[in-house]
């Protein structure tokens, strides 16, 4: 199998979607070996802001001299965006061919738990697994999929779990109230394990104390056990002081933009001094944060006009950019571009971004769980919003692009899978590639 081969394959078997449990994730790691206990781990899970502090916390590991692996979902662009040690990706022979050696299992299986499936999440996961094994990683950084409890990762042998937040999303699958969420989430706390929780709500902290009492896990709460201190916008970054479990670290300069980047680096900073169980140095920090990018999360990619990209796709995500535009950026008028999931708050979303803008231009991502622009006017017809239809994404976009003056400001958003087409069309249109890791603008 080649790697065209590899990625006709995983494209085939999205349609099998999710399936709660995790019988088959361990029948598969037990038919590989169980590879994931090769390594140690820090899990993260919440609603928002899991996979940028996936990526601040691989980068400060890194730094400190361990070789790390990341393991973060949805991709943006290419399947191997989900798998990189060092920030290096995974190059894609070896997804092939580790995809390759895994199939077999697969379809051995799969003969015995018929008609049941094994999803794409399930196998990417396993695929992680080996490959962090034969490179012979220090620690795994591995971001859940959705909730926690029954997530295909929760298989790994965690010695920090990181609760970022815990809002209203996906609510089909994991509970409709914040309770409900809640317990799925800290389904990933394990015994005697260190668990780092951002800001809950009352009743969120109340089930997380209560369920790290009986798995003997010590809790750490933002703003109780570590803090941000300070923090101020710079042309682009922003500077920051944190108070974390075992130092002070003033001055970082974190190359990312919006006040919630700076709770996830403070998230992110208290879960890597647990798992060293030490202070961190802060050349190496200030080193691992030079490197750290976060691609389609309140990502600048274009200037004149300024393009932002992010991927808020639930009511809270939408309320922290919509903040993030209000007080990280100057313009005359914002030009929205939204294409939005069928199965997520579409009018959460709307009440925090519609208000906003000048102009809405309502469009539809690849994905087949997206709305069609069709419910997305019905939605809107609540709002006295000026607005476009253009179900094209990529025609949206150069309607956006011809309507903005010089200091108006473009948001591309609504989806990680509206996001992910974004930034592949803007880099095409201008021949180039939009770097993920690097962070080369166009």
């Amino acid at each position: 199998m080649n790697y065209k081969d590899a990625i006709a394959y995983l494209d085939s078997i999205e349609q099998f979607g999710i399936n709660p449990g995790l019988e088959r994730i361990k029948a598969l790691c037990e038919e590989i070996g169980n590879l994931q206990n090769s390594f140690p781990a820090i899990h993260i899970t919440g609603t928002n802001g899991k996979t940028s502090t996936a990526r601040l916390t691989a980068a400060i590991l890194s730094a400190h001299g361990l070789k790390v692996g990341l393991y973060t979902s949805p991709h943006l662009c290419l399947y191997t965006e989900r798998v990189s040690v060092d920030g290096e990706l995974i190059p894609e022979e070896e997804l092939a061919s580790l995809l390759t050696y895994l199939l077999p299992a697969v379809e051995r299986l799969e003969k015995k738990i018929h008609p049941d499936r094994f999803t794409l999440f399930e196998i990417f996961t396993a695929l992680a697994f080996l490959y962090f094994h034969n490179v012979g990683i220090d620690c795994g950084v591995i971001e859940v999929g959705m909730g926690g409890r029954w997530d295909a990762t929760n298989v790994v042998v965690s010695k920090v779990s990181v609760i970022t937040n815990v809002e209203l999303d996906h609510t089909d699958r994991l509970g409709a109230t914040i309770e409900e969420i809640t317990r799925e989430k800290v389904g990933i706390v394990k015994d005697g394990s260190l668990v780092i929780v951002g800001k809950l709500h009352s009743n969120s902290l109340r089930i997380v104390r209560e369920w790290c009492e009986r798995k003997g896990a010590t809790l750490k709460i933002v703003g109780q056990d570590f803090r941000l201190l300070s923090r101020r916008r710079i042309d682009g970054f922003q500077k920051l002081s944190i108070e974390g479990l075992y130092g002070r670290y003033k001055d970082l300069r974190l190359p990312l933009i919006g006040r919630h980047q700076g709770v996830n680096l403070t998230l992110a900073v208290a879960a890597v001094e647990g798992f060293l169980e030490r202070t961190l140095s802060l050349d190496g920090l200030r080193s691992g944060l030079e490197r750290v990018r976060c691609p389609g999360r309140l990502e600048i990619v274009t200037e004149f006009p300024t393009v932002v990209l992010d991927g808020a796709h639930n009511p809270s995500g939408a309320a922290e950019l919509a903040g993030a535009l209000k007080s990280e950026f100057s313009y005359n008028n914002l030009i929205l571009v939204l294409a939005i999931l069928g199965d997520k708050d579409i009018d959460g979303i709307l009440k925090e971004l519609a208000p906003l803008a000048s102009l809405v231009i309502l469009s539809e991502n690849q994905s087949y769980r997206s709305a069609s622009v069709n419910v997305l006017m019905e939605k809107l017809a609540g709002f006295d919003s000026n607005f476009i239809c253009e179900p094209d994404l990529s025609n949206a976009i150069e309607i956006a692009i011809e309507r903005a003056e010089g200091r108006d400001l473009i948001c591309i958003t609504g989806s990680l899978y509206t996001v992910g087409e974004a930034r592949d069309y803007l880099g095409r249109r201008c021949g180039k590639n939009l770097e993920l890791f690097q962070g080369k603008r166009l």
